[in-house]
This record gives C-alpha cells, structure tokens and sequence, in this order.
C-alpha cells in the first residue's frame, strides 16, 4: 500500500493500533468508525468491535489477515459510502463472524441485518479468502449492486454460512472469476430482489467456481437471472429424493427468476427439492452443460422455453420440461421423468411445441412428448421411450383442432399402445403400429423397405406395444417392421437408434405401403402417411 493507506492493526484485547489516520478513523467503545475517502487496511483480532463506514466517498476497505466477531451485532457495516470496495490480500485468511441476536442502537432502523452489511454498492476482489459466518440473518447483504471480482488467474475465495440468504445484492449481484461456497440454513444462496427499479434486480455471472447448498433457492434473482459460464453445484432443500409437500409455502429451486433466465455456458450440477430451473417467464439455454435431478419439474418456465445448444441431462424429474411453449433448436437434451418427459401447457394461452433442431431423447413414465396444443416436427432427432401403462402414450396432443405435423427430422416413439398416436400432418412420411405382442427391452425394431434393407433399428428401454416412426430416408414404396432377428454391422447413434448394416428378419409385425394416398396407420394394422 503507498503512503496514505491508513493501518489498523487490531489486537485481542479489541483495540486498535491506528497509523497515519488523519482524523478519518475514531474508536468509541465498541465502534471503529470510518468518516472519509481513502484506503484502509486491516490486519489482527478483535472481539465485540464493528467497522461502520460512514461518508460520501469512495473507500478501500484492505482485509490482510483480519478476524472480527462481534456478539452483539454485526463486525462491518456500511452506512453510507460512494462505494466500499474490499481488497482480499493474497495469502490472507480473513474471516467475520456476527452475533447470534442483534442489539440495535436505533431500533427502529433494525441495521445492518449481516455479518457483512452494506447499504451501498459494493465491491469484494483481491485473491485472499473471506469467512463470513452469518449466525444472525444473512451472511453478505448489500441494499444496492453487489460486485465479486476476479480474474482469470486470480480469484477471490468466499466461504459463506447464513440462517438466511448467504450472498445478496439487493439491486444486482454481478460475479466474474470467484471461488464461492455458500451454505444457507433457511435462505437462498444469491440473491437479488429488487422489483420495481428498471434494470436491477438481477444477477450475472461470468465464471467462477460455486458449490451452494440453501436451504431455499440456490441462485434466485427477480428480474433476471444470467449464467455465461463457471463451475456449479447446488444442492437445495432436501434434494431431489423429497417433493414439497402441498401445505409448504416456500420454494427450493435450483436457479430461478421471476422474470426471465439465460444460460450461455457453464457447467451446472443441479440437486433440487423443487424445479432444477426455474422461471415466471422465460427460460433460454444456448450453451453450457446442466445436470439435473429434481424433486419437481427439471427446468419449467411459465412462458417461453428455448433450448438451441449446450447439454441438458434431466436424470430425475416429474416432468422434465415444461412451458406455455417449448422450443428444441439445437444441443442435446436428455429427460428422464415420472411423468410427461416434455410437456406444453399452462392455464392460459395456447401451449404448441417446436422441435427443429438438436437431439432430444426423452424417458418418461408418463408421456413422452406432450402438447396441449400442437406439435411441430421440423429438424432435429426426437428419440422416446414411452410409458409402459395405457392410460399414458409416447406421443400426445391437443383437444379437437390440434394436431402433430412432421415435415423434417428424424422421430423414433416407442411405448404402451392404448393411447399412441402419431404425427396426423405434414410432408414426411410417418408410421405408428400397436401391436398385441410385445417387443421386449432385449429386442429390437427394425424397419426394412421393399428388397430387406434395414432403414432404421431400435432398441426400446422398455417393453413396447407401439412404435412410431418417421424420418427423411423414408421415400415412397413398400416397408415392413419387424422385431428380433439378427442384426449387424450397423452404426449406433445413440439410446438404441442404429441405422445401416444387415438384417436377418425376425418376427414380422405389420407391412405398408407410402403413397401420396396413404392415410395414417390404425391400431393392429399396416399403414402410412406422407
């Protein structure tokens, strides 16, 4: 530090050894006060002291090895400043801790509410590591934007205990190249919840390391929740192996906003007892790679969901995914759930699913692709093992006057029979047969045009009564479905689909005919549709 930095060395008797203070710091009994601009470096133990900060410049607030607890309120506290900007020294271990219960001079003002409190923007940056023990309330609170910065080569290490919110910058929390660990008794991990201030209430993060484990929300902004990269692993509530029981009020989502949530990259484990992401309004994934296991749905959003890049793996949910309208552009997606694995609906408005582009394999106990409006069909590969009960199908749709449309892609629907249906428009050729015999888990499909060359192969995850296919290699002419035989050489894609190689026919099923005059197959018969 040059020359004006203010050194405040406490010892453990919690007084405090001030150099070249210039009238700026003054003790008082429990209280080191802060009444003007500058920097400040601290180093030592002190117990029963708060740090307050009170003026209209900016500080510079230098953690070099500095332990502060206080048993009767909080060990730093913003009051009023341009901006407080923490300096963790590296090497350094720092660490706050604040009272189990507060005793307020004003006790109508009921502040700090923190071990580390700021009604001020904030800054948190350095590469030293930061303790923050919030036994009272929260662990870290700034009322305005709250900013972790790091770099690449250099980040700020945070470990954060909290009975309430671990991390919160009311107005907007920002985080670049941070190693952050929270854990939260009954709040939520970050957060930011302004509502009625234009632009704020949101939170952004950059990159970084983060292992968050709330006893509500893991990350939870208002009006915007932004994830471009970092490392994360969450953990909410109880975890996914318990549901929200229907007479509690409070939420334990993995990353939610009230507004709208944007993934661009990163790398997301995701241990939620309710939705793995959530949103009121929109959702958008186009990069990174979420794993989620879910107590409740695996990403929902009330209004809009789009997936067009990254890895998604649902591997535990009621229902996977779920919008007013859900859009697959791109990327790979991977449901598995207890009920519909992809599902369109919403008590207003009118819910359609897209599928244009990407992969999309989806496990479902319930159904696998679910609109209750339409579906559209047009790129991408949609690969679905169906339920195995009747009262449930591979594919569904709408009322009267919805439909599912194919013109592109590749389909592959397998499941029970008694309420699959199939694509019923469009311009590719599609196939659905039920069929009484059951093609088991240890067998396969195969489709084989008119000379006996296989088309497509699949092997189901469970025991089928049902198939529905339809891809762009299907042309006019004849075909036959069978299941079992021999089957070899071909190329595997993925959860089953093969395609090329040869085929000794096992057990015939059905045979068809695609023409322009084909109608959609019926149950136990052959058939087609362009």
């Amino acid at each position: 530090m040059d020359a004006a930095t203010v050194h405040i060395a406490f010892s453990a008797t919690s007084t405090a050894d001030i150099t070249n203070g210039n009238g700026l710091v003054s003790v008082s009994g429990a209280y080191l006060y802060i009444t003007g601009g500058g920097t400040y470096e601290f180093t030592g133990t002190a117990t029963n002291m708060q740090i307050q900060v009170n003026t209209a410049a900016v500080v510079n607030l230098v953690f070099s090895g500095v332990t502060l607890t206080n048993t009767k309120n909080s060990p730093i506290y913003i009051v009023n400043a341009d901006k407080a900007n923490f300096i963790l020294t590296e090497g350094t271990t720092n660490t706050l801790t604040d009272a189990l219960a507060y005793t307020y001079e004003d006790v109508a003002d009921e502040a700090p509410n923190a071990a580390l409190c700021s009604k001020d923007d904030m800054t948190i940056s350095g590469q030293g590591t930061l303790i923050v023990n919030g036994r009272f309330n929260s662990g870290i609170h700034c009322s305005n934007d709250l900013k972790i910065l790091g770099t690449a080569a250099s980040y700020p290490t945070l470990v954060v205990t909290a009975v309430n919110n671990g991390i919160k910058g009311k107005d907007s929390v920002e985080i670049q190249y941070a190693d952050i660990t929270v854990t939260t008794t009954s709040g939520d991990g970050i957060k930011s919840d302004t509502e009625d201030t234009v632009g704020k209430g949101y939170i952004l993060i950059q990159d970084g390391i983060y292992t968050i484990t709330s006893g509500r929300d893991g990350m939870q902004a208002y009006n915007a929740l932004r994830i471009n990269g970092g490392i994360m692993t969450i953990k909410t509530g109880k975890g996914s192996g318990y549901s929200v029981a229907s007479t509690d009020t409070e939420s334990y989502k993995g990353l939610k906003s009230d507004t709208d949530v944007v993934i661009t990259g990163g790398d997301m484990s995701i241990n939620s007892m309710d939705d793995g992401v959530h949103s009121n309004a929109s959702i958008e994934i186009s990069g990174g790679t979420l794993y989620i296991s879910s107590g409740d749905d695996g990403i929902h959003g009330e209004t809009t969901l789009t997936i067009s890049g990254g890895a998604v793996n649902i591997v535990k949910s009621y229902e996977g995914v779920e919008a007013l309208t859900v859009n697959f552009s791109g990327g790979s997606t991977r449901i598995v759930s207890s009920d519909d694995a992809v599902n369109a609906a919403a008590d207003v408005g009118t819910p359609v699913l897209n599928i244009s582009g990407g992969y999309l394999y989806c496990d479902a106990t319930g159904d696998g692709l679910d609109s209750n409006g339409n579906i559209f069909i047009t790129g991408g590969t949609t690969i679905v093992n169906g339920p195995t009960a009747n009262n449930n199908g591979p594919l569904d749709f709408g009322d009267s006057g919805s439909y599912i449309s194919q013109t592109g892609g590749t389909l592959i629907a397998t499941g029970s029979s008694g309420m699959a249906v199939g694509p019923t428009t469009g311009s590719q050729y599609t196939i659905l047969v039920k069929h009484s015999a059951a093609v088991t888990a240890s067998s396969l499909y195969v489709i084989t045009n008119s000379a006996g060359t296989p088309i497509l192969a699949f092997k189901p995850t469970k025991t089928s009564y049902s198939i529905c296919a339809s891809t762009s290699t299907f042309s006019a002419g004849s075909y036959k479905l069978y299941s079992g035989g021999t089957y070899s050489g071909a190329t595997s894609t993925l959860d089953g689909y093969y395609v090329g190689g040869t085929y000794a026919p096992g057990t015939q099923i059905a045979t068809w005919t695609f023409s322009s005059t084909n109608v959609h197959a019926t149950s136990g018969t052959s058939g087609g549709r362009p």
